[in-house]
């Protein structure tokens, strides 16, 4: 075929980072069918984040489900003395994005157009692989564009093979993905009152790399505070995707209380978990407030977000233990 674009969505439930971006972007480019199956799903529950504060994100210990059965997984690692074959790599890429394949690989986005690093600085990124066009010679690109935000662009034949090449590996990697048809997504509700147990208390008992380096569940978001005061303390900026991640995560808890009252999985009326509206409130207003800290380095900006971590944290602990005895398990 002269040209084929995959189905996606660059507006998945949650995109803060590519972990949740690129196998949301896919299965929910249809429909939203797979809520139920993210709503009871380790990865849309837990989160960690690590001691030294360099890391706060999802406990992803199965990263694109391959495990769950909902994605075929394959990696290819290949010698970059192949990449001078660049057509045989072209034509190899374009035969598995026509067979419903998306290739995550990482190139250096010094050579990817509508990067923010484009031109300026070599920076080994992931970037998706969801379409291509023989007659412009362009592959279609998934990532965080130069705006922040994440979206599709085009990049040549030749400049994506560049990319490859001059990462900083000795050789690249090709992860090969395509959702299994025969899936069927539905909620869990034990496996649910499982991890948001595991969550209240802080003990992930499903991540096992480095637990001594992290703290999980809402021990990590606790660290948020702490994570503040280092930001504080040594002049440094906030990471945004921290409190991006924080919003998106109460979000989807917040869905994910809804769901189960609808579904008749929960106990209790809608009023009694009214409540953890705030929760989404709170972080919405962290969020935008790490924007207006990293460009004022207020200090009652700072204090404001750590009263607000405080805030999160206090409700959760009491709906949150509420909802999770109330699950119809």
């Amino acid at each position: 075929m002269e040209k084929v674009i995959n189905k996606i969505t660059f507006d998945p439930p949650i995109k803060g980072y590519l972990g949740y971006a690129f196998p949301l972007g896919i299965l929910f480019a249809d429909s939203d069918r797979f809520l139920p199956w993210m709503y009871s799903h380790h990865n849309y529950i837990m989160m960690c984040g690590k001691k030294d504060f360099t890391e706060f994100n999802q406990s992803d210990n199965d990263w694109m489900h391959g495990k769950d059965g909902v994605f075929n997984k394959h990696t290819v690692i290949l010698p970059k003395y192949i990449l001078e074959k660049k057509h045989m790599v072209i034509e190899m890429i374009t035969d598995l994005i026509e067979n419903n394949c998306y290739i995550i690989a990482k190139p250096n986005e010094y050579y990817i157009p509508k990067r923010r690093a484009y031109g300026k600085r070599h920076f080994d990124h992931e970037n998706m692989v969801y379409g291509f066009d023989k007659s412009e010679e362009t592959f279609c690109l998934a990532s965080y564009t130069e705006e922040g935000y994440y979206g599709g662009t085009e990049i040549s034949f030749d400049d994506y093979i560049t990319a490859l090449r001059e990462n900083e590996y000795d050789d690249f990697t090709l992860n090969i993905i395509s959702p299994q048809n025969g899936f069927e997504p539905k909620f869990e509700p034990t496996r649910c009152k499982t991890l948001l147990e595991y969550y209240l208390s802080g003990v992930d008992k499903e991540y096992t790399l480095g637990n001594s380096d992290y703290y999980h569940g809402i021990d990590a978001e606790k660290n948020l505070y702490y994570y503040l005061e280092y930001v504080r303390s040594n002049n440094k900026i906030i990471d945004v995707r921290y409190f991006y991640y924080l919003w998106e995560h109460k979000k989807i808890m917040l869905d994910r209380i809804h769901y189960m009252l609808a579904a008749g999985c929960l106990e209790g009326e809608s009023e009694e978990y009214e409540k953890y509206a705030e929760v989404v409130k709170k972080a919405e207003i962290a969020r935008g407030l790490n924007l207006k800290y990293n460009l004022t380095k207020s200090e009652t900006t700072l204090k404001r977000m750590q009263e607000l971590v405080c805030l999160i944290v206090c409700i959760e602990e009491e709906l949150l233990t509420k909802v999770m005895e109330n699950i119809k398990a």
